[in-house]
């Protein structure tokens, strides 16, 4: 019998949803979703990130503080003393900050400031552009940290920075692109 974790992944790889292949065991599936969303596999990374935000939203209403535990525990990873590798971090802070809007206001500002980390760039403005199509509010101050980047060097920044800014919306971030 596969341990929870090979099946999980196997789910992923087929490209099923893994809420709704494996029932009854969410927080073991959370867990596991989690380990994997640190797997050196980015395919991989990328559909554990969105299936813990989607777990995450089906739970913030009947268990609040655990998802509060969840970003402290995500924001934690960011940050060098963790002694985590913090890649996935700002992804899987974007799923559940899309998937939980009402969290966003708690963690964004720690998120936006590992802007400055260029391995991190790519991702934290992902982020914030993921989680404004769902809050635009809440992001448009972040659009303007976010205009800094439509013209990096680094192609890959600037068209994720363009994403962002149409994603969020809002007249203020859509005027940047001009």
């Amino acid at each position: 019998m596969a341990s929870i974790k090979e099946t999980v992944i196997t789910v992923l790889k087929e490209g099923k949803d893994p809420l709704k292949e494996i029932t009854g065991k969410d927080f073991k599936l959370l867990r596991t979703l989690i380990s994997i969303g640190f797997d050196a596999n980015r395919s991989l990374q990328k559909k554990a990130a969105k299936y813990i935000g989607r777990l995450t939203g089906k739970y913030s209403w009947k268990n609040p503080q655990k998802v509060k535990d969840l970003i402290s525990r995500f924001v934690w990873i960011l940050n060098d003393e963790s002694g985590h590798n913090p890649e996935a971090a700002p992804e899987i802070l974007g799923e559940i900050g899309y998937n939980c809007p009402e969290y966003i206001e708690s963690f964004l500002d720690v998120l936006m400031n590992y802007h400055r980390d260029e391995k991190l760039r790519p991702k934290v403005l992902w982020a914030a552009g993921h989680m404004g199509a769902k809050n635009p509010q809440v992001l448009t101050p972040a659009a303007y940290l976010i205009a800094r980047y439509i013209d990096d060097p680094d192609p890959e920044v600037a068209e994720i920075a363009r994403w962002a800014l149409k994603n969020i919306g809002t007249k203020e971030a859509l005027a940047m692109l001009k």
